[in-house]
């Protein structure tokens, strides 16, 4: 596509989502307003509009607008999606009525258990068949979600005028929906496509190369480093009053013996308290970050196009941070003059500078959070210093762990020597001590003093210097690659993990499946009464079903504090009794209507809870959840039947 067709495309996606009087609108930042949160939400759609996507995923897209903005803002999805052909999943909560309207499927959870999945359209009707329909000039939505919110244990009154708990709604609905007329049908649509082979499909358009990548991601990069005053600018203000606060405190420090540890002095709180205030940019790296992960996930471009793009747009600023405050306390201090010298010492300053960001970027990745990221790094830079070589010369360092390995891998130790190689190599200072020549060398100062490597040039220190740059942006970038691996593993496995649960692929030892076969086969025999009156008794249950078949137990659940919870599992001996227990649906007990089902582990997906089991590798065994007591009746006896019937080996089942 031209740059006019881009442009087309861009600007009648704005027009579609209703951005047109804010196109030349900043999106805002800390200190400058600009887009509300409702127009960034609308920018963020806009952004995933432009490639036309077969398949486009929504999460929320209507938060934090208002009733009219969220309906134009749907309305203009659900056209789009015609006009293109577009399949649209969206998360959504409390949608207007109008919102509502517009959805062509709706898909009830609750606690991940599927309420509903069908046309949105016979929700309502739904509902209405189990005794819990919308009320007249209510949100339908609003009501759907008051019947399956589980976090507020209030009793729901049924149309009968019967009360429920919502867990009691909630059970009788993924009953009444198993056997529904909606399930069989959405079932059968989805087997209907699964047997369809893959048609024709349009050719996916190619990403743009790592090139244009890279220049396009270096001059956004490049304009938001510049708008925002908090990445650079008001880093080199401080750097500026640290430049002039160090000229004047060590001004023309001279020749002298005394000027040695001086410059010393001077040298190293350069190369250390200097570049470790760049951690004051943790905080737009964060948010550089953030739009990174979003704009990977949805394929827009790799790690390695945003760590060249940062690294480039991010050098004509740090070089400007390392010349001017450097200049102003090289020249005020008297350093080595010569022009060759004052370069070395920018590219030093420069390097450093570019180590600690790629430190920080490193942080960053590892745990975004302001706070600790800050305190991670400048700990990180701290224990680099103490072992640098200045606070305790290298032959005095400690050998383990200060000297091996910390000594080599901190990036200061390069830095001073580097530094000190430059200020005094060929040059002599005036010996004011007694007993000594009246002069000294400056390779005596560097050897002596301060135990520098002669074996190797200044150069070489700057060499690795940059050497460790490289280094650091390939770990942020190996990192970022890392991270998004883990992420798409951890999503993997807990999508296996869940198709594992649903499908019931996972395959224990044989007497653990003999286990599970067996209780599946006492479910089989099983039902589910709710709306039991919470004064009837196990016998009374019996009683009412015993005309199906042999009652083997009924089971009351409890609550916590022993009272019933107002529904039952009655279990027959015989299979077909169930089909006969269906049939006193309706049914009265105590003056309330019965509501019978097909015991809820029966349906396909719907497996029941597996404890874990300890292991003698386990230092302890594991606290099993607590469970109330269930009220337990069996006519026979416990766990007995009949004489004139085989036994029957079972676990209870909860």
């Amino acid at each position: 596509m031209s740059k006019f067709e881009k442009r087309e495309v861009a600007e009648r996606t704005i027009r579609e989502m209703g951005l047109q009087d804010s196109m030349d609108t900043r999106i805002g930042e800390w200190g400058r307003k600009g887009l509300s949160s409702g127009q960034k939400r609308r920018v963020s759609i806009c952004i995933e509009l432009l490639k036309r996507p077969k398949l486009l995923f929504l999460d929320e897209p209507t938060s934090g607008l208002d009733s009219a903005a969220s309906y134009f803002v749907m309305n203009r999805i659900v056209k789009l999606a015609r006009e293109y052909g577009m399949t649209v999943i969206s998360s959504i909560h409390q949608p207007t009525s109008e919102v509502f309207q517009l959805l062509h499927n709706l898909c009830l959870l609750s606690s991940g258990r599927m309420i509903y999945f069908g046309p949105s359209l016979l929700a309502n009707k739904f509902f209405a068949v189990n005794g819990f329909a919308c009320p007249p000039q209510q949100n339908p939505a609003d009501h759907y979600l008051k019947m399956i919110n589980t976090d507020f244990d209030e009793d729901i009154e049924q149309g009968t005028g019967s009360k429920f708990t919502v867990e009691e709604v909630i059970n009788l609905l993924i009953a009444s929906y198993g056997s529904s007329d909606t399930c069989k049908t959405m079932k059968t649509l989805v087997a209907e496509i699964r047997k369809r082979e893959g048609g024709p499909t349009e050719k996916k358009a190619s990403q743009a190369n790592l090139l244009t990548q890279c220049l396009i991601l270096t001059k956004r990069s490049f304009v938001n480093m510049y708008r925002d005053l908090g990445y650079y600018w008001l880093r080199l203000a401080i750097y500026v009053a640290l430049g002039f606060g160090l000229g004047s405190v060590f001004y023309n420090v001279g020749s002298s013996y005394n000027s040695i540890h001086e410059r010393g002095s001077l040298l190293m709180f350069i190369a250390s308290l200097l570049t470790i205030m760049a951690i004051g940019g943790f905080p737009s790296f964060v948010e550089d970050l953030k739009v990174f992960r979003r704009e990977r996930l949805n394929g827009h471009y790799g790690a390695a196009a945003f760590v060249v793009a940062h690294t480039v747009s991010s050098t004509p600023f740090l070089l400007l941070i390392s010349a001017i405050p450097g200049a102003i306390t090289y020249f005020l201090a008297g350093l080595h003059p010569g022009n060759v010298e004052f370069m070395y010492f920018t590219l030093v300053l420069f390097a450093c500078m570019m180590l600690v960001e790629s430190l920080m970027m490193i942080v960053a990745t590892i745990m975004p959070n302001f706070l600790l990221g800050l305190i991670v790094g400048a700990g990180i830079q701290g224990l680099m210093m103490l072992s640098g070589g200045f606070f305790q010369l290298p032959k005095d360092l400690p050998t383990t762990f200060w000297k091996y390995p910390m000594y080599y891998i901190a990036f200061h130790k390069y830095a001073y020597q580097g530094l000190y190689k430059n200020e005094f190599e060929g040059r002599r200072f005036r010996n004011d001590q007694l007993g000594g020549p009246s002069t000294i060398e400056g390779e005596t100062i560097l050897r002596d003093i301060w135990q520098v490597e002669m074996g190797y040039s200044k150069w070489t220190d700057l060499a690795v210097l940059f050497g460790m740059v490289a280094v650091y942006r390939e770990l942020d970038d190996m990192k970022k690659r890392l991270k998004e691996m883990e992420d798409e593993a951890a999503a993997l496995r807990e999508m296996q993990a869940k198709v594992e649960q649903e499908m019931g692929a996972v395959q224990a030892d044989p007497a653990a499946a003999a286990n599970r076969a067996n209780r599946e086969e006492v479910d089989a025999r099983s039902v589910f009464v709710g709306n039991v009156d919470y004064a009837c008794t196990p016998e009374e249950v019996q009683q009412h079903f015993q005309s199906c078949g042999t009652v083997n137990r009924v089971t009351i659940r409890t609550n916590k504090y022993g009272q019933p919870k107002g529904y039952a599992y009655v279990e027959f001996l015989e299979t077909e009794a169930v089909e006969q227990a269906l049939l006193l649906n309706e049914s009265e007990l105590h003056g309330r209507q019965l509501k019978v089902s097909a015991k809820r582990t029966n349906i396909p997906g719907m497996k029941q809870f597996r404890p874990r089991r300890s292991t003698p590798f386990m230092g302890y065994q594991p606290r099993a959840p607590y469970m109330p007591t269930p009220y337990l009746y069996s006519p026979y006896g416990y766990g007995k039947v009949p004489r004139f019937r085989a036994s029957m080996r079972y676990s209870p089942y909860f």
